[in-house]
């Protein structure tokens, strides 16, 4: 196995960088639009690229005749080549005023941008562009951290055809093409590099770029490849063609993700199985595709799209929603990947790595399309941080490198595929027979879990009862809360509206922030049929997932939010309802439960999984029954003595008022 030449470090934060030059910018120069000030700068940016290559020094020409020489170079040497493949128009007139152009020159003098491995172009577009264009269409480009992963873990050789089908302004494949020329110099690896996006200006400035780094331009098209799945006809008057599908040795993408962009266009859907309906079927406990077509959020035919694209043993690098790898409602696209694809890898990316554009959570999924052989172990990765907060803003190590985890996780990837190393600080590996085909989250088949799972059940005084066997044997039961605060018009009334945030060291914080009126509060009641001893469980949320409040007294007049699961014993013997809000709140059942939660879109979700989770239940009825009482008094002594003390609130107010 080769080993990997390590690429360029960056020395500038670009987005950083082009942040502060626009805010001169919308202050100084001669136009306010930000549209208008980013065409004007990609301009520059595309002649600073362009005469570094060239070596023709325009960039180094001192303050004063910086505007001419390079307005010069602009209208002679860079247009014409530009106007040739479209990526601007004959009447393109350079617009800034020469003082402004004079401080962008003296500012790209202090640093060089062709051998810079991120995706310069992208940060120019994203930072004047963030306000009108930069995800509306579910466009987040891609941190450099993330595609160097991407890449450097897929590894592409010198020959192979790669293509990125909603490529914006070329990240992956600027990356993908430094990479190969680095460790292969003498491949012509720009003649196999592709791109295809919606959006006319970052097709051209990818084109730009290709041009510059002597890719071929008309390999990038402006186009809905999503159509590249219709039938002949429909496919000329889109200017593509089915020479696209399995043709490539690798794709690499980050597609537009969102709820609210799906596609609705029928022509597109009929064509993809993932378009279709699809109904789990118990009996043959699997999904079944129907004939039926549905709105689909654009990264899902992305998927199949991509898989399309790909040659059988062809590899897939692609950032994906974490929802797709573990909603039960998704169970459809993890069966169609694990037909079709080979998982090589999975690896759970930060929070902050789209910020400050979305909170959604990514993981990035490595796969290869089968071709008759399969992975005996599967990488699992977990980066935690990806060198932003999440303002967006550049965070780095006391030795001033970045402070990122992709680079550690594709070091631990190369340990693992050449020494064989199944496991590192970030990482570890699961044989592939033992993947549930429900499941491709990593947090899920972490061995440390499972580990200390096994050490306590092997202990002779404890009985390991899932909450599933618990229901089954008529000891519990489970059953969601029924009220949306989407749906409520709290604020004026006397009744408390348990939101999450008003739980707190396992009881509810009195007086409730939110509260609704008795009408309200009748509506739900009866659906709700919330009794003392009742436990709430915070089943969906951000942080709070797992927290719990076992229900007393004056408590059960309360209205809950939807985002519990109310959990009631139902019958006493192995648990009574101090004991289960006792084996709830342990630690080993705490860490069952983060392992069981995954993100779905910016909230994260334990649902059903719930059932998984094992109690580790004291076999001594003598103990069992010590530990309850012993929770039921401090319950309870903390109940009457957050009443007495609002009653003592209540008794002051009244006093004062007296």
């Amino acid at each position: 196995m080769e080993t990997q030449t390590k690429l360029i470090e960056i020395p500038v934060n670009f987005k950083q960088y082009f942040a502060e030059l626009h805010n001169y910018l919308y202050a100084n120069s001669n136009m306010s639009r930000n549209e208008r000030l980013g065409k004007e700068l990609l301009k520059i940016i595309l002649c600073k690229l362009l005469d570094e290559k060239k070596g023709t020094g325009i960039f180094s020409s001192s303050t004063m005749n910086f505007p001419n020489k390079f307005k010069q170079f602009f209208n002679d040497t860079f247009l014409p080549m530009m106007i040739d493949y479209g990526v601007f128009l004959k009447n393109d007139e350079f617009l800034l005023d020469d003082k402004s152009l004079m401080y962008v020159g003296e500012k790209l003098r202090e640093i060089s941008l062709l051998d810079q491995p991120t995706d310069v172009l992208g940060a120019v577009f994203e930072v004047f562009a963030e306000g009108a264009l930069a995800g509306d269409q579910g466009q987040f480009f891609t941190p450099l951290g993330m595609v160097s992963m991407c890449v450097e873990m897929i590894m592409p050789k010198g020959t192979d055809k790669i293509i990125d089908p909603a490529c914006g302004s070329g990240g992956f494949l600027n990356y993908a093409v430094r990479y190969v020329k680095n460790r292969y110099p003498n491949s012509k690896i720009t003649d196999n590099v592709y791109g295809i996006d919606k959006d006319s200006d970052l097709v051209s400035i990818a084109k730009g770029f290709a041009l510059i780094i002597s890719a071929e331009p008309e390999n990038f098209k402006h186009a809905d490849s999503l159509k590249l799945l219709l039938d002949d006809k429909r496919l000329k008057e889109v200017e593509l063609s089915r020479n696209y599908l399995e043709k490539f040795d690798i794709v690499l993408t980050n597609p537009p993700f969102g709820a609210k962009i799906k596609i609705f266009d029928e022509d597109i859907l009929r064509y993809y199985d993932l378009g279709h309906v699809w109904k789990y079927d118990e009996t043959a406990d699997k999904w079944i595709k129907t004939r039926a077509i549905i709105e689909r959020e654009p990264q899902i035919l992305f998927i199949e799209l991509c898989i399309k694209l790909l040659k059988p043993g062809g590899k897939l690098a692609i950032v994906l929603p974490d929802g797709i790898l573990g909603n039960t409602s998704d169970g459809y696209v993890r069966q169609y990947i694990l037909q079709n694809m080979d998982v090589l890898a999975v690896i759970d990316c930060p929070h902050d790595s789209f910020m400050p554009h979305t909170h959604t959570k990514t993981s990035v999924l490595i796969a290869a399309k089968k071709n008759g052989s399969k992975p005996k172990k599967i990488f699992f990765g977990s980066a935690k941080q990806c060198g932003i907060d999440s303002r967006g803003t550049q965070i780095f190590n006391q030795d001033g490198t970045i402070k990122e985890d992709f680079s550690k996780i594709v070091a631990e990837y190369l340990d693992f595929i050449n020494n064989k190393k199944e496991s590192g600080l970030l990482s570890f590996a699961v044989d592939s027979e033992e993947l549930n085909s429900d499941i491709l989250v990593p947090s899920y088949y972490d061995p440390n879990h499972d580990n200390e799972l096994k050490k306590i059940g092997k202990r002779e005084d404890i009985l390991f009862y899932s909450i599933r066997k618990l229901i089954d044997d008529g000891y519990l039961s489970i059953k969601n809360a029924p009220a949306s605060a989407s749906k409520l018009e709290y604020g004026i009334g006397e009744v408390p509206f348990i939101r999450t945030t008003d739980i707190s060291n396992g009881e509810m914080v009195m007086p409730a922030t939110h509260k609704v009126s008795k009408e309200v509060y009748l509506e739900y009641k009866s659906k709700q049929d919330l009794q003392e001893g009742d436990i709430l469980f915070v089943k969906d949320g951000t942080f709070r997932i797992g927290q719990t409040a076992l229900i007393i007294g004056n408590d059960v007049n309360s209205l809950i939010q939807s985002h519990f699961k109310i959990i009631r014993v139902l019958k006493d013997g192995l648990v009574d309802p101090y004991l289960l809000f006792y084996l709830l709140n342990q630690k080993i059942v705490l860490r069952q439960i983060e392992k069981n939660t995954f993100v779905q879109a910016t909230l994260s979700t334990i649902g059903n999984r719930l059932l998984n989770v094992r109690l580790p239940i004291p076999k001594s009825k003598e103990k069992r029954d010590k530990i309850s009482k012993k929770i039921k008094t401090l319950i309870h002594s903390r109940y009457e003595s957050r009443n007495e003390l609002l009653n003592m609130f209540n008794e002051i107010s009244i006093l004062m008022e007296n």
